[in-house]
Formats: C-alpha cells, structure tokens, sequence
C-alpha cells in the first residue's frame, strides 16, 4: 500500500497521445504512482489492503497499472531479489507475531525525497498457535 517512490519522470521519445493530448519528442513528464496504483478504474476497491489482488488471475491488473520497481529500461534490476528478501523477512518475522497499528494511529504519509509515514506506531502481539495435534 505504501511504496517510497512517489514522483518519477520520464522523457517521450517519440510524439505521443495521452488521453486527450498530443504530446511532442522530447516532452518532460512526471507521474505519481501512488496515484496510478489507487485508480478506481485499474482496481476494485483501491484503498484496501488486499495482497491477494496480486495473485488472482480475475482481479489481475491490467499492464502498466502496477509500477513498484519501474518498467522497462528503467525498471530496477534488483526487484526479484527485493521481493525474496521482504517474502522471507516477512515470514520468518510474521510466524510468531503479529503487527497492529495502535489505537487510534492512522497513518499519514509525508512525501520529500521518498515517501514515509509521519509516525507509525505498532503494537507487537504475539501469534496464537494451533495446539499440538489440532487441525489447521
């Protein structure tokens, strides 16, 4: 939900249409991606955290609408290994607790050179584990 990248440009190589506008070579753009990836029109219910969106065939976002690590030439070249790294963090982490914004903590992004949250405050509690010879 919450990626650092929150301004990137791009330079047109070539005249190009976006929606309305006619765009020459050599125009300098800038686009929000924390925009693009809470389109209501690319994704149902854009501001809830639903990972599953990114594994369900039907809910599977359209090309161009998912942007966490660039696209082409610019696409960052560490992005499979980011992904392993937060996949194992998270699970080795995540096992035994888990994490809960505190009471009455909304978050609330402040946008400079990357994105962050203002404060984010968590309660760590552990995770209740199935007993021994209980059924998952």
């Amino acid at each position: 939900m919450h990626h650092p990248g929150w301004l990137v440009t791009r330079r047109t190589t070539e005249e190009t249409r976006l929606g309305e506008w006619t765009l020459p070579a050599g125009t300098e753009l800038a686009y929000c991606q924390h925009a693009l990836h809470r389109d209501p029109e690319r994704f149902p219910d854009p501001h809830i955290f639903a990972p599953d969106r990114w594994t369900d065939p039907a809910q599977e976002p359209p090309p161009g609408a998912f942007l966490p690590f660039g696209d082409g030439k610019h696409k960052c070249m560490g992005d499979r290994l980011a992904l392993t790294e937060m996949v194992t963090a998270l699970a080795t982490m995540l096992r035994s607790v888990r994490l809960e914004l505190s009471e009455g903590q909304v978050i609330r992004q402040v946008a400079r050179l990357t994105v962050r949250p203002r404060t984010l405050r968590m309660t760590v509690r552990p995770r209740n584990r199935p007993r021994a010879g209980a059924g998952l």
